[in-house]
């Protein structure tokens, strides 16, 4: 072999490296996302005279309400899916995306829809950055530009429960998982897929596992996968369920799993089996690490660890927050929470709360409510009077610059200026929160849908 063939072959060799280094480097990219979070709301579902439109945060009409139901994907974006046509008799329906000037988008897709978070309570029920369409009966995402992340090839795509930025598909009978750069996380090979609910305040569900399941002979079979996709329980057990914000755990790093194997319960600390598959339940107590075990209708006390900290003899035992207590017979028992039995005199009740202490809001705005006289008016921030003393009730500013007033039994709102918006002729007595954009009151319908209307009735 002559040095020229064998530069070429080192040549194809050094190509062939960075063309594999460049596909790992994009799928890892692919397979990550964000879930992006929203600083300002910019557009409001409108409800008026049962019909479904769009206004903006300063209480203009963008969508009229025409349609029987309105999506707004992202309420920082002008984009709005519009539902109409509905046959009551077939539950079919139409839809259409039109953005802030009334134009129609997308409109080489058929039935575009938004895609649903599930069992995730929020004001914001869909996510944010895709939408899925139609083509010969099969689904596929587009992005809020209507660029094409995948082709329609699945039978469904929902929302994950538990998770956002992910999807389940449906493909030739199975699930699989999805993210919304159209990235395959899970093979569609399950008959069963969620999210396993853990969330934190900083990271939301970006930490939440995956209950994965499958179909015997007997039932369903459950097995677990944690959010880098790695595999920790096979699809053999009757239930599972995570715990998190257990005491000295780094339950983020360190999952712990109560499940159920062949009717019995057992603990799993990541791979490892810490509590036998022998308990009739397995709770944690909410106190530091300690988890409360029930076998042949007798009860001790383990910690997460799988440490005995007292005996599976118990008739009942009470975890309280710096003793336990037992009853066995006619013998009512206390110990320390490491299991060292101790005398009720030594016992201190811990009642402390942990203070909260409220800091005052330093507005920005104009207008600040004052009551003189059991009347209510606003003052600038000299104490000037700038509306005289004279409803029976007012709300702060919203961060929209408007304000709800009360005169005579009924609301109206003003702005920052002082201008009555829409004098007082709304009935919000059932309200319980009192809010306006514009001369539109709040109505929240449920946790996941609001509206703001003009309806008086």
């Amino acid at each position: 072999m002559n040095d020229k063939v064998k530069k070429s072959i080192v040549i194809l060799i050094i190509l062939f490296v960075i063309l594999l280094i460049g596909f790992v480097v994009y799928n890892r990219i692919k397979k990550s996302y964000n879930v992006e979070e929203i600083v300002e709301e910019k557009y409001f579902l409108l409800l008026s005279d049962y019909n479904i439109g769009v206004i903006d945060n300063k209480g203009n009409i963008i969508i009229e309400p025409q349609y029987f139901e309105v999506h707004i994907p992202n309420p920082s974006k002008p984009i709005f899916v519009c539902y109409y046509d509905y046959n009551e008799e077939t539950g079919s329906y139409r839809t259409k995306v039109v953005n802030d000037i009334g134009t129609e988008l997308f409109t080489k897709y058929s039935k575009i829809e938004t895609v649903s978070l599930n069992d995730i309570e929020t004001s914001m029920p869909y996510e944010k950055n895709v939408l899925k369409y139609q083509e010969n009966g099969k689904f596929g995402l587009i992005d809020l530009k209507g660029n094409v992340i995948t082709k329609a090839i699945y039978d469904s795509i929902d929302g994950l429960s538990n998770k956002e930025g992910e999807l389940l598909i449906y493909e030739n009978g199975k699930y699989g998982v999805i993210n919304t750069k159209g990235a395959e996380l899970i093979k569609p090979e399950y008959d069963y897929i969620s999210g396993d609910s853990y969330y934190t305040n900083e990271k939301k569900y970006a930490l939440s596992g995956y209950i994965l399941g499958t179909t015997t002979s007997n039932g369903y079979r459950y097995g677990y996968m944690d959010y880098k996709r790695k595999k920790l329980l096979d699809t053999e057990y009757n239930e599972i369920i995570r715990l998190g914000g257990i005491g000295s755990e780094n339950t983020d790093k360190d999952i712990i799993l109560v499940a159920k194997k062949d009717g019995q319960y057992g603990m799993v600390k990541n791979k490892k089996v810490v509590l036998d598959f022998r308990y009739q339940s397995i709770d944690y107590s909410g106190v530091n690490n300690l988890f409360i075990v029930t076998r042949s209708s007798k009860t001790g006390v383990y910690n997460s660890v799988g440490k005995k900290i007292l005996a599976v003899k118990y008739e009942d035992v009470q975890v309280h927050n710096n003793y336990i207590e037992t009853k066995l017979k006619d013998e009512t028992a206390y110990y320390n929470l490491i299991g060292n039995r101790i005398d009720k005199s030594t016992i201190k009740e811990d009642d402390s709360e942990d203070e909260k202490q409220e800091t005052e809001n330093v507005s920005s705005k104009r207008l600040i409510p004052k009551e003189e006289k059991g009347k209510w008016g606003f003052v600038d921030q000299n104490d000037n009077v700038i509306i005289d003393y004279k409803y029976e009730k007012v709300t702060e500013f919203n961060q929209y610059g408007f304000a709800g007033v009360e005169l005579n039994g009924k609301w109206g709102s003003i702005d920052e200026s002082g201008t009555q918006i829409v004098e007082p002729i709304y009935n919000l007595d059932n309200f319980y929160e009192i809010n306006f954009i514009g001369k539109y009151y709040k109505v929240i319908y449920d946790y996941r849908t609001v509206y703001y209307s003009d309806d008086i009735n």
